[in-house]
Parts: C-alpha cells; sequence; structure tokens
C-alpha cells in the first residue's frame, strides 16, 4: 500500500468535491479521487446550527483514517462555527481533557462541539486512528484526537494543511504530551494568522510551504510546540507583496487552497525531496510518537546523490 504526505493531501482535496459536496463538483472537475486501497466505511454530515461537523473514516488496513473536510464556502453554519472564536476552557470528557483543562488550557469554542457528535457517532472499539484535516477541518481534527484520547484510544498523530490557530498554549502544550502534530502552512495563507494572539491563541509550530519550492522551514519560535509570532499580520503583508514584487499568481483567499498545499508539496518533494524529508523526520521524532507516525508515512533517510 502506498501511503505517504502525498496521499493524504490528495485524499483531503477529495474530501472536498466528493459526491456529498455538490457545491464542489465543478471546482477541481473530478482531479482527485481515492487510492485503490482505500475503503470509507463511515461518513457523518450535520444539518444542524453546529455545522462544520462533516467527517469521514476511511479503512486504511491496519489503522483508520479519520478526514475532517474545512469550512464550505457557502454553508453559513459552517461559517458560524469559525465565528465562535473564544477562547473557552476545555470540555472535560476523560482524563486527557482534564489534564489539559487543569493546565488551564484553553480551545476556539466553535471547534470544541466536535466532542459531542463523535459521543453519538463513534465508539472506543476502532482501530488506531490517523486524524487529518484542512483549515476548520484540522481544528475539528486536533478537538477529535483529545476526544479519542480520553476514550482510550491509540491516536496515531494529527496531519493538517492550511491550519488556524485552535487554542492557547497551554491546550498546544498538553497535547503534544500524547501525540504528534505535524501542521503544514503555505507562506501566503492568511488562515495560519487566525485566531489572533491577542484573543489568547497560540499556533501549533509546523512546517512553512513556500511558493518556489525550497526545503521547509520550521515557523519561528520553539521547533516543537506553541508560537505566537509578535507582529505577524505584519510579516504576512511583507510577505504578500514580495510575492506580488515578483509577479507570483495567487492571493491570500486562493493560497488557502487544498489544491495550493498539493503544488507545494509536490514541488518541495521534486525539488528537494532528501532535505524536505530529513526536515520532516527531524520534526516529528522530536515528538512524542512521533517515530511512528514517521513509518507510517514511510520517510526514510536517504541521503543526496550527487552527480
Amino acid at each position: 500500500m502506498k501511503f505517504n504526505l502525498e496521499t493524504i493531501f490528495q485524499i483531503l482535496a477529495w474530501s472536498y468535491e466528493s459526491e456529498h459536496y455538490q457545491w464542489t463538483r465543478g471546482l477541481y472537475n473530478g482531479r482527485f479521487e481515492l487510492p485503490n486501497w482505500a475503503r470509507v466505511k463511515k461518513e457523518f454530515h450535520e444539518n444542524g446550527l453546529t455545522g462544520g461537523r462533516d467527517f469521514f473514516v476511511i479503512d486504511a488496513g491496519e489503522f483508520d483514517l479519520w478526514v475532517f473536510p474545512g469550512t464550505l464556502p457557502t454553508d453559513w453554519k459552517d461559517w458560524w462555527v469559525n465565528l465562535q472564536a473564544q477562547a473557552i476552557p476545555v470540555p472535560v470528557r476523560g482524563a486527557v481533557s482534564a489534564e489539559i483543562n487543569k493546565a488551564m488550557g484553553e480551545v476556539h469554542r466553535g471547534a470544541a462541539g466536535i466532542g459531542r457528535v463523535l459521543d453519538d457517532e463513534m465508539n472506543r472499539d476502532q482501530k488506531p486512528a490517523l486524524l487529518i484535516g484542512h483549515s476548520q477541518g484540522f481544528m475539528s481534527a486536533i478537538n477529535a484526537a483529545v476526544w479519542a484520547l480520553d476514550k482510550e484510544m491509540d491516536v496515531i498523530g494529527v496531519i493538517g494543511t492550511g491550519c488556524p490557530r485552535v487554542g492557547n498554549d497551554k491546550f498546544i502544550e498538553g497535547i503534544l504530551k500524547h501525540v504528534p502534530v505535524l501542521p503544514f502552512y503555505h507562506s501566503f495563507d492568511i488562515v495560519r494568522f487566525l485566531p489572533t494572539c491577542s484573543m489568547g491563541y497560540a499556533g501549533f509550530n509546523g512546517l512553512l510551504l513556500s511558493e518556489n519550492g525550497t526545503a521547509p522551514e520550521a515557523l519561528p519560535g520553539m521547533s516543537i510546540g506553541a508560537y505566537c509570532p509578535d507582529g505577524g499580520f505584519g510579516q504576512w503583508f511583507k510577505s504578500i507583496y514580495r510575492k506580488f514584487r515578483h509577479g507570483l499568481k495567487g492571493g491570500p483567499v486562493s493560497d488557502h487552497d487544498s489544491t495550493k498545499y498539493i503544488a507545494g508539496l509536490s514541488d518541495l518533494l521534486s525539488i528537494h525531496a532528501v532535505p524536505a524529508e530529513r526536515r520532516i523526520k527531524e520534526f516529528l521524532e522530536a515528538q512524542q510518537g512521533g517515530k511512528r507516525l514517521t513509518r507510517l508515512l514511510q520517510i526514510e533517510e536517504r541521503k543526496e546523490v550527487l552527480v
């Protein structure tokens, strides 16, 4: 079975154009399909006022892949979830959430509601789970990981693209004590600066994909953990200015698109495969449980071939 980061990015794009999301049927023109080995064993689409609760469970053999799409632009209920951006104490549902709550961990109010849905839709008798999400889906995936840990389930890790901030620094530190988190950000994606630090939020440190396929960098701050750079929006405006000055296409919204992340990763791995994989491997293996996720993603220690 071929399973790697490229597969994950493609599955996230597929989740936006599956037959259940009619608004996107013409968006990517069916370019993304599930791998032959993947089987959707469960799907959920909430129609209530809480919104933002769509997810798929894909049978990947020895583990399950929980897939959380991001905001549907035409669904006001999804936007309502995003707008419930108050940071609230982590809801206590078990030992792990109680530990994070006690440490003063706070989380995005709208995203925290995924726990109520999972209480109704999932049970603890599941295979090990790898959770992935884009944008709002990353917030759902992180909160779903806390829910699963409370149920004493085996969580392999969380991988996200276009990741907004989910909670405060105590929340992030609490999560990373239990599972590895691998977020990817695009250099010009405005969503990585939201919600703002002034609202009490911090971001998961992650890997930054650039426009021209340069090797991935760690975001400013600690190599692993929480970050919230001073003048974050100032950095973003400078990057946008440099982008247009050099004639690069796109914008602060289009750069958030899941296809942009696929292109960024493909460029990176085609131009700088060895240093990129080495950096990702180092980033993961510095985290609790990261070596297991490295093996699952088939990231090997390769050496440069000099011609």
